[in-house]
């Protein structure tokens, strides 16, 4: 009884291997934290300097954004690869979630803690929380339901 009924929920279903618009929406989530990524790594000031934030010449700060930077550019070639790799979809689409997800809650932390930032890291606050829970959701609507 419980395995019909699995069987007719499946049906109809789009499974996280087959999604096309979970593939897009991993490609572009996968890009746009790897563009980030790549600039905050090899162009901290520059990049910064875009968004409102003036770097001071501190080699241990930017010892610290190039890490962070370092950081969001292989999260995103991991988030990207679920886009070509059906293996990879489930944990791309978890990776993704998280990261999108927590930069965007501890953006609202520190304008909690420590007041509003510039108008750039506001843009980015929210176009972190729009893709966040845009993997999310398609992380929750293809996942992959366990065979009886």
């Amino acid at each position: 009884m419980i395995h019909d009924t699995k069987l007719k929920y499946l049906k109809g279903r789009e499974s996280m291997q087959e999604s096309k618009v979970l593939n897009v929406i991993l490609f572009l989530a996968g890009l746009l934290i790897l563009v980030v990524g790549s600039a905050t790594l090899f162009f901290p000031v520059e990049f910064s300097a875009k968004h409102g934030v003036i770097l001071a010449q501190d080699v241990s700060l930017f010892n610290d954004i190039r890490g962070l930077g370092g950081l969001m550019l292989g999260s995103g070639l991991l988030i990207i690869s679920g886009a070509f790799v059906k293996q990879m979809r489930f944990t791309s689409a978890m990776v993704g979630s998280v990261i999108y997800l927590t930069f965007a809650m501890a953006r609202v932390v520190s304008i909690v803690l420590d007041g509003v930032p510039a108008e750039g890291l506001i843009k980015a606050t929210v176009i972190e929380t729009v893709m966040g829970l845009l993997v999310l959701v398609a992380l929750i609507k293809y996942r992959e339901v366990a065979k009886p």
